[in-house]
């Protein structure tokens, strides 16, 4: 079987039971009181069947006419495109002809094809370029578009493609002369010596195909941004070619750029007809930007759920037919996370605001500070953007002491409470709310001991100030400005074949003795190992137990995220809370000599300190950060 073989349609009045497609078309056809677009009627009475009546065999359902002809089926498929009522034109045609040869693309009532590019539909493309022999891409390019017009002309079913193989490939490449590919690749080449990797690709090879039909793309050329400029570009080449004049880089005009591009046609303005010639790749111009890293703003990030939610359809809604601009869609991204792009907004241009903000950013998360959009930043931007991050800026504390000689706080702005997601939450557990600037290092480091199996069931971050440093708490606690995290105080040290936490000890003396922490799991990719587990006896101390399983090391990953656990308090023989080893705490972000006060004034407004530490607890607001702990003199203030 070929291609090019005349082949009857399934419509046909070939002996034999009729199904219900078929039912339906020749009841709506032959009714004299239906609609005279037998088509659209037929459409339209798909789009109104229960979900179980419009699950067919696909492979019965190629065109909706009977003995069609090539034509015809490409009508039948235009006509069915139209259920898409929003969308891209090209894509709702290519959504038509993947439904007609038995792709799945959605359960919906207009059978998936919605003029939009979402995840099934590039996944029934990259299935149909696979089976046709094109590169798969999961992109709408014209290849793909002439092989999907071909197969649909032809009426071939999904399995009929596959067992073509690349035939149709090679049947789309005659169709496409010598001439016309070699202009595409001339196209190309045009890209591969102008680009400079940024941007966007497909707006680069759209430049490149307006730059060769003569129109004007400004200072900036191939740049991968659609870019004022571009965008001029692409609505008059919309007007040129009859198109939808939108100025936007929808699936149509790409199309339509890379048939003009293939019939060498150039813009009616130009004098000259004759193509573009490529000359030899040039050196690619290093773009070289300067940043000043220490002069950088330092931004804490905080995350909300709510937030998430609506910026993940935005982006659905961007990924689906919205304007390709890269560096406005950034700068618009960045603006709404909390970063500082400067006065002139989302304009479009990366001027310095927009890399400084760049480059805050990626200080912020990690990358590697260049202030430019690379895909890494880009792809991370959309990542954290997605999650519902917001960025704020910290401005330097200032320390200034009264007449009094106590030590006061002043800030522009003050650090968040956050809540951090992955807790399980059992009876006699909470939640755990810490400080914003270390609340990302405490959910990595959750994520990664879910991921590995293992759970974190928590005795709370927070302590109000209204607790005062009762029995088993210290006075100058870091719980009070939320740097410290404890886990479930009554889940370890009481039987370790059942415990959620196993405790063994490491180091220490015997007055203060040092604990790790491991949880179980199930996950095999860990090895099982013997503890010694240990049991808190009041008045002993503690008994050993041997315990083998498959144990995660809860310490190790605490710490690899910056949080060190503390050694027990003296008193840890008679009174279980003083045992410790459920405390973990971050402490880089205290500076040296700071006072207790200080860091309570990063979360708390003076008033709410002064009503809690008056009286006895007010010496305590003067003790000073040193060696890990809060001290007045040599008083270790714990």
């Amino acid at each position: 079987m070929s291609l090019s073989d005349n082949r009857t349609h399934r419509f046909s009045n070939e002996p034999g039971p009729k199904n219900f497609w078929e039912k339906q078309y020749d009841k709506l056809s032959h009714n004299p009181k239906a609609d005279s677009r037998p088509h659209q009627v037929f459409i339209d009475k798909i789009q109104t069947m229960p979900e179980k009546d419009y699950t067919p065999p696909l492979s019965s359902l190629p065109v909706f006419i009977k003995s069609s002809p090539a034509v015809e089926r490409l009508a039948a498929r235009n006509n069915l495109a139209n259920t898409a009522f929003s969308g891209d034109k090209v894509i709702s045609r290519a959504q038509a002809s993947l439904f007609m040869a038995g792709y799945k693309l959605g359960d919906d009532k207009r059978l998936g094809i919605t003029g939009k590019m979402d995840h099934h539909t590039i996944q029934a493309l990259t299935e149909f370029q696979n089976a046709a022999g094109l590169e798969p891409t999961g992109k709408l390019d014209l290849e793909t578009m002439k092989a999907l017009d071909l197969v649909t002309q032809k009426g071939l079913t999904k399995s009929e493609i596959e067992a073509l193989g690349k035939q149709t490939a090679l049947e789309v490449s005659k169709q496409l002369s010598l001439e016309k590919q070699h202009r595409l690749i001339q196209r190309n080449q045009l890209v591969e010596a102008e680009w400079n990797g940024k941007g966007n690709l497909d707006i680069a090879t759209a430049q490149a195909s307006l730059k060769l039909a003569g129109y004007d793309l400004g200072h900036y050329g191939i740049d991968g941004i659609a870019g004022r400029y571009t965008k001029a570009a692409i609505l008059q080449f919309q007007k040129d070619r009859g198109l939808n004049p939108t100025g936007i880089l929808d699936s149509e005009t790409m199309i339509a750029l890379e048939n003009a591009t293939a019939e060498g046609w150039t813009r009616p303005t130009q004098a000259s007809k004759q193509e573009t010639k490529i000359e030899a790749p040039k050196p690619k111009l290093e773009h070289k930007i300067t940043i000043d890293k220490e002069s950088l703003p330092k931004y804490t990030v905080s995350y909300e759920r709510f937030v998430s939610i609506k910026r993940q359809s935005e982006i659905d809604a961007y990924a689906k037919g919205a304007p390709l601009d890269p560096v406005r869609l950034n700068q618009t991204r960045l603006k709404t996370m909390g970063f500082n792009i400067g006065p002139s907004g989302a304009d479009g241009l990366p001027g310095p605001n927009t890399r400084n903000a760049i480059a805050a950013f990626q200080q912020a998360f990690g990358l590697p500070v260049t202030g430019e959009l690379d895909r890494e930043t880009i792809a991370r931007i959309e990542s954290e953007y997605a999650k519902g991050a917001r960025g704020r800026e910290i401005k330097e504390s200032k320390m200034t002491q009264s007449a009094n000689n106590q030590h006061t706080h002043t800030r522009d702005i003050k650090l968040k409470w956050i809540k951090i997601d992955g807790i399980k939450i059992f009876k006699g557990t909470y939640q755990v709310i810490i400080r914003s600037d270390v609340s990302n290092s405490f959910a990595n480091a959750v994520k990664e001991i879910n991921e590995l199996g293992g759970m974190v069931v928590s005795g709370g971050g927070i302590r109000p100030l209204n607790l005062g440093g009762e029995k088993g708490q210290s006075a100058t606690s870091l719980h009070y400005f939320g740097v410290a995290v404890d886990l479930a105080v009554g889940y370890g040290m009481q039987n370790p074949n059942k415990d959620p936490y196993v405790i063994v000890r490491e180091g220490g003396t015997d007055a203060n003795p040092r604990w790790r922490v491991y949880c179980r799991t199930t996950n095999k990719a860990v090895k099982t190992r013997t503890l010694e587990a240990v049991i808190w006896k009041k008045d002993v101390g503690i008994i050993s137990q041997k315990v083998t399983d498959r144990f995660i090391d809860i310490t190790e990953i605490m710490k690899k995220h910056g949080w060190e656990p503390i050694s027990a308090r003296n008193d840890w023989k008679t009174n279980y809370l003083s045992c410790e080893w459920w405390h973990f705490q971050k402490t880089d972000t205290i500076p040296k000599n700071a006072t207790f006060g200080s860091e309570l004034l990063k979360v708390y407004d003076q008033k709410e300190v002064d009503k809690y530490f008056g009286n006895k607890r007010a010496k305590f607001l003067n003790y000073i950060w040193q060696s890990g702990v809060f001290k007045e003199n040599t008083q270790k203030g714990k």
